[in-house]
């Protein structure tokens, strides 16, 4: 009975934390397209590639350390395929939006391993390619 609670209170947090995850992300995407006089994004055009990322404290990769977070926290990745523009959210807090990002970003999306919003160092390496 306990891993039933326990799984469903991370089942809980992680779905959570995807939704606004999402719903930022599509408010973004649609006032970037409306900029662009380009239609609203539909569900069909944004996928999101989501893994958990450790970080050596409980900033997550930001300035500051957050609220309500553990070292072990999922970095999302939001695509939108119709303009290419990603934008990328560790702990379930906006870290960055890239253009058109070249090898250098999806090999870093293949070894789970993105920098973290305070890193311009490890951004700008990943705009090298």
């Amino acid at each position: 009975m306990l891993e039933k609670r326990f799984y469903g209170e991370r089942v809980r947090r992680y779905t959570d934390m995807m939704a606004r995850v999402l719903y930022d992300a599509y408010l973004k995407i649609d006032a970037e397209r409306e900029a662009r006089a380009l239609p609203a994004p539909t569900p069909e055009e944004v996928d999101i590639i989501s893994w958990p990322q450790t970080w050596p404290d409980a900033r997550c990769g930001f300035e500051e350390p957050l609220r309500d977070v553990y070292r072990s926290e999922q970095t999302d990745v939001v695509i939108d395929q119709r303009v290419r523009t990603i934008y990328v959210y560790h702990a379930g807090r906006f870290a960055r939006r890239i253009e058109s990002p070249g090898t250098a970003f999806w090999n870093a999306v293949r070894d789970r391993q993105l920098p973290g919003a305070a890193d311009e160092e490890g951004w700008t390496r990943l705009r090298a390619d």
